[in-house]
């Protein structure tokens, strides 16, 4: 089943300051919306180009194949 879809604009304020932090200014934000395990999946416009950003809740039952995929491809 997919998992609900989070908008980036939604996110906590500390989520997204830190995903600021690492982007710096964002230009555009477009929200991704196939894929099925992620609830924030957006492409980030940056000064510096794109960034593709997908997570999940920590608490989610599947945030273990995010953190398996932050190991893998940093």
């Amino acid at each position: 089943m997919p998992t609900a879809r989070i908008d980036f604009a939604a996110l906590p304020d500390d989520a997204r300051g830190a995903v600021l932090a690492r982007t710096g200014r964002l230009l555009r934000v477009e929200a991704v919306s196939s894929g099925f395990n992620s609830a924030v999946a957006a492409r980030l416009m940056t000064e510096q180009g794109e960034v593709y950003l997908k997570g999940l809740p920590v608490d989610h039952p599947r945030v273990w194949t995010q953190q398996r995929e932050a190991v893998v491809g940093p």
